[in-house]
Formats: structure tokens, sequence, C-alpha cells
């Protein structure tokens, strides 16, 4: 079952992806391959978690990779709305020394 989807939407130079459900180890490689057509386009991305309940070390990895894909376009990546849970552990793993969270 897949517990996990997102949508995308162009603002500009900017794309808000909105994230829903459980970004794990069953739903990242899913989610990564949707995002590889937008990492080529070198906008500005704003992950909005406000309906992202969790998130795995897997589902980190994919943080990982959009932000060093955007920087490596000149672009940036931000997060926002994170529950508490969510930012506990993007500060835990030290995510919110290098991420935009706002």
């Amino acid at each position: 079952m897949n517990d996990f989807n997102s949508t995308h939407i162009a603002e500009g130079r900017r794309l808000v992806v909105n994230l829903n459900g459980r970004l794990d180890t069953n739903t990242s490689p899913a989610f990564e391959e949707s995002m590889q057509p937008e990492f080529q386009e070198g906008r500005d991305m704003v992950f909005d978690c406000a309906n992202l309940e969790y998130i795995s070390s897997a589902g980190l990895r994919v943080l990982l990779l959009a932000y060093k894909k955007t920087k490596s376009l000149g672009a940036s990546l931000s997060l926002r709305n994170l529950n508490a849970e969510v930012l506990n552990i993007i500060e835990m793993v030290g995510f919110s020394d290098f991420l935009s969270i706002e």
C-alpha cells in the first residue's frame, strides 16, 4: 500500500512540493523518481511538510539528494510546516545545519 503522495505546484522560478503521508523505504523510491524531471529545471524548491507524518532514513536520503541537485544548479531548497516529530528527526541527523527551515 502506498501511503505517500506529493503534489507539485510551479510558482514561477519556485516549485512547491506538498508531501503527504509517510516518506519511508517503501515510498521514497517512487518519490525520488517523480522528482527527477523537477531537479533538471534548476528552480528553487520548497518542500511543504504540513501533511508529512513520518520520514525515515530513506526519505532523508531523498531530501539530501534534492538539496545537492538544487545547490549544484544554483537553486535553493527549503522545508516548511514541519511537525515536531519530523523537525526532531531533521535536527537529530544534522540536516537543519544546511537545509533552510521556514
